[in-house]
Parts: structure tokens; sequence; C-alpha cells
């Protein structure tokens, strides 16, 4: 009786710990960002800078320039539920997509101060979205021409002139039968920025490197506890 006991509680202790060991690895991670599925485009919406836009003076150059806003949404993934632990995202359709909140390109305003033409040479240029960098692709260009120094114009900046430009990493993927951009997806506790490189030529044809950094690009974190899944 007593070698019958002492079998019993060791399968007593055996069944609590594996319930402890299965509720363990179910509770939910502090990281995981889920969003309500209802509140979606009001977070895509909300991706921001993390303080005003910038302006840059390119001194000798005479260009003004200024990260005015991002190019930034939720974009489908096959990561599972695991992978996406640490960023912010939602799940959509009768099948459960997963999609993620990212950003795949800035919106720049360009002002040429001076009273001769500025050319901005995009294929000898870089742009870096925290760890993602590539030559830079213009806003416009068509999803098979992305990533082609041959195919990706220049900018012109007239003379005592303002332009607006979107500017966008370089790669794109046929996903569900649609284009969907290549981007950084938005990490909550590891926030990043723009970086661009540019290749800027004065009317001499004289050319110049200049690198500007964008302030770093968050979700504000009282949208995501308002709409994050229970």
């Amino acid at each position: 009786m007593i070698y019958c006991n002492h079998k019993k509680k060791d399968w007593v202790f055996l069944y609590f710990s594996l319930f402890i060991f299965a509720s363990i690895l179910f509770i939910p991670s502090a990281y995981a960002k889920r969003i309500n599925g209802s509140a979606t485009q009001i977070v895509a919406n909300s991706i921001q800078f993390s303080s005003s836009s910038s302006t840059f003076n390119l001194l000798g150059n005479g260009l003004d320039i200024t990260f005015s806003g991002l190019l930034a949404g939720s974009y489908y993934v096959y990561s599972d539920e695991q992978t996406l632990n640490n960023f912010v995202w939602y799940k959509a359709g009768a099948f459960g997509q997963k999609f993620i909140y990212g950003v795949h390109g800035t919106k720049l305003i360009i002002k040429n101060t001076t009273n001769t033409v500025r050319v901005i040479s995009w294929k000898d240029s870089n742009i870096t979205i925290g760890s993602y960098t590539c030559m830079p692709a213009i806003g416009g260009m068509q999803y098979t021409n992305l990533g082609d120094p041959a195919k990706t114009p220049n900018t012109v900046v007239p003379p005592n002139s303002t332009i607006s430009i979107n500017i966008t990493l370089s790669h794109a993927n046929w996903i569900n039968s649609m284009w969907q951009m290549d981007h950084m997806a938005i990490n909550p506790s590891d926030p990043f920025n723009v970086q661009l490189s540019m290749k800027i030529s004065d009317e001499n044809d004289k050319a110049t490197y200049y690198t500007i950094n964008s302030p770093y690009i968050i979700i504000p974190l009282n949208i995501i506890q308002k709409y994050e899944k229970n």
C-alpha cells in the first residue's frame, strides 16, 4: 500500500507539472501586439515620426529637404504568430491571414533656394529604413522596374522652386494576386528611422553626396494599448 501511494503521488506531481508547463506555454507574450480587427486602419494611420518633421539645409548646395511624412501601412506575412510576437499585427479574412505594420518609404519636400538647377541621381543613391538598405525608387515607378538603375529616373529641381516626391524601397513581391512593397516591420521596443544618402549635382555637373536622417518612426503607445486585442 505504501508503494502504491508513492506511485500515486508521483502521478499527481507529474500531472501538476504538466499543467504548469502547459499554462506557461499559453501565457500571452508581453511583447505581443495583436490589434483588434476593427481598428486596423486607425492604427495604420497613426504611424508617424516621433517628432516634428525635420528640415535639412544642404550647405553649399542650396537645397532644403524636409521629411514630410511616411509611406506606411500593413503588409501580408506568412509568419506564424510566435514570429510576430515583437511586432504590431492583426488577422483578417475568413482564413485568418496575418498582416504586420511597417514602413516602405518616406515623403519629401525639396526646395531649391538657388538660381540654378539641381539634380538628384537616385540610381547612385541609397535608402535605409531600419536594417533594410537598397537603392531608392521613386513613387509612380512600375513595380517591374523597381531596383533597375537604368529605369530609375533622376529628380530635377528647377531654380527657386519646391517639389514633393515619394521615395521608397526598390523591391516588391507578387503576393495574393497583387504587388506588395518590401518594408521594415515596426517593433515598438526597437524604433528605427529613414536615412537617405543622395548624389546631388549642381549646374556645373559637380556631384556631391549628402546624408540625412529622419526622426524615429513610431506607433503611439496609447494607440497600441487602446486597440490591442485582449
